[in-house]
C-alpha cells in the first residue's frame, strides 16, 4: 500500500486517466501493469492476456480501496493525489 501511495503522490497532481497513469509507472519506473503496458515494453506478451488485465484490475481496486481512484459512471477510472485539489 505504501509503494502504490508513495507512486500516486510523486507522480500525479491532477486527475489522471487510470492507463496514463499506468503508462506513467512504466516510463518512469519500468513497472509494467496491464497489457497495453506489456506490449510497449515487450512487443508480445509473456504471458497470457488474461494475466495481465487481471493484474490492471487488481491494481484499480487496491487504488479505489486506498481512496486514490474513482471510477465515474461512462466506465473511465482515474487516479487522483488527495492532497492536490
Amino acid at each position: 500500500d505504501g509503494l502504490l501511495e508513495a507512486r500516486v503522490l510523486a507522480n500525479v497532481t491532477a486527475p489522471l486517466e487510470l492507463g496514463r497513469f499506468l503508462e506513467r509507472l512504466r516510463d518512469r519506473y519500468r513497472m509494467v501493469v496491464g497489457t497495453e503496458a506489456a506490449l510497449a515494453e515487450f512487443g508480445t506478451l509473456p504471458v497470457p492476456y488474461e494475466e495481465f488485465r487481471r493484474n490492471e484490475r487488481r491494481l484499480e481496486d487496491r487504488l479505489r480501496v486506498l481512496g486514490l481512484l474513482h471510477r465515474l459512471s461512462d466506465d473511465c477510472a482515474f487516479v487522483h493525489n488527495p492532497y492536490f485539489r
